[in-house]
């Protein structure tokens, strides 16, 4: 069982690891977009 988990982490570090910078940024600029517009609109 934590043999399990430990291999789930490992793959799920190398992916994040190889992929950290057009995944990152993609969903980064959306979520401070919507973030600004909720103070502004009350």
């Amino acid at each position: 069982m934590v043999e399990s988990g430990a291999g789930r982490q490992e793959i799920i570090f190398i992916y994040s690891s190889h992929t950290p910078l057009p995944q990152n940024p993609t969903p980064h600029t959306p979520h401070p977009t919507p973030y600004t517009l909720h103070p502004t609109s009350p």
